[in-house]
């Protein structure tokens, strides 16, 4: 089984043909052969802009990712999310923790000041 996948890049024919391998790698599984079946490419900017289109499969045989496999992945996906949100809400509630005692410490500083207590340091030896 063959599927043809394209990729394009402004640094180097070597990076579009990744590009076009990384695309190939995301629908199928086993991949172990490719060929350029289009090669062409623009100019942008003054600089060239390689495109091509790859004909990817396996000697033996490569089959697409089934559809229930990209289902697990998405749920994976979502998990992943939810924990990230649980994680970014617990860094809010750190940096309010955090704001609270600046606070605090500016208040204690500033009636340490207005008190008149004086203020020392402490050689660190």
């Amino acid at each position: 089984m063959t599927e043809k996948f394209e990729g394009s890049s402004m640094k180097s024919l070597e990076e579009a043909i990744r590009n076009a391998i990384l695309q190939a790698s995301v629908a199928m599984r086993g991949i172990d052969r490719f060929q350029i079946i289009y090669l062409g490419g623009t100019f942008r900017e003054g600089k060239v802009n390689f495109e091509l289109r790859v004909k990817v499969g396996q000697t033996r045989r490569a089959r697409l990712i089934p559809e229930k496999d990209f289902d697990d992945l998405e749920s994976n996906l979502g998990d992943v999310e939810g924990r990230l949100d649980e994680l970014e809400n617990g860094f809010e509630e750190l940096k309010a923790d955090l704001e609270q005692l600046r606070e605090q410490h500016e208040q204690h500083f500033h009636q340490v000041q207005t008190d008149g207590y004086p203020m020392t340091s402490f050689p660190l030896d």
